[in-house]
């Protein structure tokens, strides 16, 4: 399943501190909480749909996936602002994570057959990696049962 769920209207702020940091406007959304926090990110161009309207934005990278368990921080591309996004992710809302098709002035696009898996479940563990197992890859978050954890 690769869908973050909105936790709030107006969920999207900017991050004065990491746009200075970073040299580039720095966004973050608040989600409802998530079962581990995941502080990594990814410099792939992303899509994110909401699933109810079918509206998207697209994103140039994200910093943190899901910062204290309930903050996505991500660069959008150049022509998107608070407010447009604003409109476009409504509180419950469940955003969904598309690839770019790759092209030339995109220079970390996605793989088609990459895919975000953010899973809930009280009884799992987890691991993040990006790795690439039998031609799939696997970005940012992996939740699977303590049992199959293997060390």
């Amino acid at each position: 399943n690769n869908v973050l769920v909105v936790a709030k209207n107006d969920p999207v702020r900017t991050s004065v501190y990491h746009s200075q940091v970073y040299g580039r406007t720095t966004m973050v959304m608040e989600l409802q909480p998530t079962l581990v926090e995941l502080v990594t990110g990814t410099p792939h161009h992303l899509r994110f749909v909401n699933v109810r309207t079918r509206r998207e934005i697209r994103v140039m990278g994200v910093l943190h996936w899901s910062w204290m368990n309930h903050l996505l921080y991500f660069w959008p591309a150049e022509y998107h602002t608070v407010k447009e996004i604003n409109r476009t992710f409504r509180k419950g809302d469940t955003m969904e994570i598309k690839s770019v098709a790759p092209n030339k002035s995109q220079p970390y696009p996605l793989p088609s057959n990459m895919t975000l898996i953010v899973a809930r479940n009280n009884t799992a563990e987890y691991k993040a990696h990006h790795s690439r197992a039998r031609g799939h890859y696997t970005l940012a978050l992996e939740i699977v049962p303590t049992a199959e954890i293997r060390t």
